[in-house]
């Protein structure tokens, strides 16, 4: 019999020692991790090839050494090693298939080269008004997705699999009995969009964003559009919208901002809106988090990737100021994530 092991977040609440280590080695488990989607281990295992000998044949590794990189991944509690030298999948691990419901596979990688690069600068960001990505590519986050189509559709997998985890909650917590008509600005593939009408069958909605990813929406919105339900339009948040509404959702959007660009999305926006219009957006939320340990992070990533934020409500409560808004409800709907409804003032 196996004796039981410490796991790392055992090993994380102990003495200060451990804790600091743990911290430290915070980059090396993360890159495991990468290694266990990127090549598909995780994969492997849970369609049944468990034997470290049998990974290693089918991957082109050295078994001895690809066993330390799977002990370390069951100290990090998503694989457990079942017998000598085999491994099973945890329920955390199954999170990393790429097929499962909200798969974190994508993200995985998303926090791969271009995150770790980024992540280097951090340093440089508190010298230049840059993020770490611009630093790095010498180009914005959407600009160079735009010229890495690859890189773009792991992008978009891995804030889908993020918002599968409080999509279906967002329907619920909005009020739209009086509402005819809604747009998701900056809503990617429309699984957003998609799932408040299914919800709303009386609204007609509007998915908006970029032309490029209009583009890639088409087939995913064909079945709303047939219906007359959905129209596609692209453009600029920057620029006044081509449209009016009922209301406007925004999934994620003003954090990649800094607070003068947020103004100006969210006064388009408000122009956009009929009379008695609102806004919801969908955002973390600093203060009163249920994990405030991940919203500090989640700030720093927004940083490093966009030079935006994630905010306060007071901080939240200046930006909608400066576009004539006002903060009317803040649901939270998922640990940090909450659902906040904004109209003018």
């Amino acid at each position: 019999m196996q004796k039981s092991q410490q796991n790392f977040f055992d090993i994380y609440s102990s003495t200060d020692e451990l804790k600091i280590h743990g911290m430290l080695s915070a980059s090396l488990n993360s890159k495991c991790i990468q290694i266990g989607v990127k090549y598909g281990i995780f994969s492997l295992i849970h369609s049944g090839t468990e034997n470290t000998k049998d990974l290693a044949k089918k991957l082109g590794f050295i078994p001895d050494r690809l066993y330390r990189v799977l002990k370390n991944l069951e100290h990090l509690t998503v694989i457990k090693e079942t017998n000598e030298h085999c491994f099973k999948l945890t329920a955390l691990g199954e999170k990393l298939l790429p097929d499962s419901k909200g798969s974190l596979a994508n993200l995985t990688m998303l926090w791969s080269d271009e995150f770790q690069n980024a992540t280097n600068n951090l340093d440089n960001t508190l010298k230049i008004e840059k993020s770490g990505f611009e630093i790095a590519y010498n180009d914005n986050l959407y600009s160079y997705l735009q010229k890495n189509p690859k890189i773009a559709e792991n992008f978009d997998l891995a804030m889908r699999g993020l918002s599968e985890y409080f999509n279906n909650e967002i329907p619920n917590e909005m009020d739209l009995k009086s509402v005819e008509s809604i747009a998701d600005i900056g809503g990617g593939s429309g699984a957003t969009l998609r799932n408040i009408i299914a919800h709303h069958s009386h609204l007609k909605g509007i998915l908006f964003d970029q032309k490029s990813v209009i583009d890639k929406a088409m087939n995913e919105m064909e079945h709303f559009q047939h219906k007359n339900r959905v129209d596609l339009v692209h453009g600029d948040f920057f620029k006044p919208l081509p449209f009016k509404v009922d209301c406007i959702i925004m999934s994620n959007i003003i954090h990649n901002w800094s607070d003068e660009k947020a103004t100006q999305i969210l006064l388009n926006c408000r122009n956009a809106l009929n009379e008695n219009g609102k806004i919801y957006l969908v955002e973390a939320a600093l203060e009163g988090s249920i994990e405030p340990i991940m919203g500090r992070s989640m700030d720093l990533t927004m940083l490093l990737m966009t030079s935006g934020k994630e905010r306060t409500f007071n901080e939240f409560d200046k930006v909608f100021h400066s576009a004539g808004l006002k903060r009317v409800n803040a649901k939270n709907i998922l640990n940090m994530t909450c659902l906040i409804e904004v109209k003018s003032i």
